[in-house]
């Protein structure tokens, strides 16, 4: 994403809802491997959810989010965001949304 282009379109990204669950601990400087995964509907909002693995595959902590893309004048939410994101995207599947259409 282009944040100049978000600007000048006047609409950003808004964050709703996180929870984040702890599962296990990780010592210090322990690594984890981390995996995001989108999901769109058909309303104003998406959830994204990340989970964190230890090395030997133990989930150590989870977070699920909830967001929006906001209009900045008229601050309310925009109705698909997928599909504005799919259009701004360099990469929209990356975000789970597939290829530019055309």
């Amino acid at each position: 994403m282009d944040p100049a282009e978000l600007a000048a379109r006047r609409i950003g990204p808004v964050n709703l809802e996180t929870t984040v669950r702890f599962h296990r601990e990780l010592p210090p400087h322990g690594e984890v491997g981390v995996s995001c995964e989108f999901h769109w509907g058909t309303g104003k909002t998406s959830r994204v959810t990340q989970e964190f693995h230890a090395p030997d595959g133990t989930l150590v902590a989870s977070v699920s989010s909830v967001s929006g893309l906001l209009d900045l004048d008229r601050r309310r939410l925009l109705p698909d965001p997928g599909a504005c994101w799919r259009e701004l995207a360099a990469r929209p599947e990356l975000l789970g949304l597939g290829p530019k259409p055309g």
